[in-house]
């Protein structure tokens, strides 16, 4: 069973349309279309709240797997600084026994990325980082 969940998006930082919403929710719609879709959403680094979700597992999941995965990519973003790397991180990828997790932070939004995950033995890894690329070019909260 899908499920399409939107959360409020009021901050003090950013107005959002109800348009830019519906964009953000049909990018990440179309993500469960790849081979072993399980769950996608799209982040707030700075809360850990998910803001856009959508997948086969239950929200209250989707939300932890977002806040913990929050907490990863902010890591990797602190360790870059603090190795003075050159450059931005693309995606973070964890792999799992039976599961992947696609990372990857919006160029237009400093603090928001999405999430995608999907079962390893199922997914085609190329393709779902290019989709997952594509759908967080097109978000734009």
């Amino acid at each position: 069973m899908a499920i399409d969940t939107l959360r409020s998006i009021r901050s003090p930082k950013i107005t959002v349309t109800m348009e830019q919403v519906d964009r953000a929710r049909r990018s990440i719609s179309s993500l469960m279309e790849l081979d072993g879709a399980v769950e996608a959403a799209v982040g707030d680094m700075s809360t850990g709240l998910a803001l856009v979700m959508v997948g086969r597992s239950h929200p209250d999941e989707i939300d932890v797997a977002v806040a913990a995965n929050s907490e990863v990519l902010r890591a990797n973003i602190v360790a870059q600084k603090l190795r003075n790397a050159a450059g931005s991180i693309r995606d973070v990828l964890v792999t799992l026994d039976d599961r992947v997790h696609i990372l990857r932070p919006l160029r237009a939004l400093q603090h928001h990325f999405v999430y995608f995950a999907a079962e390893r033995e199922r997914c085609n890894l190329a393709f779902a980082r290019m989709r997952v690329s594509s759908a967080a070019e097109s978000i734009d909260l």
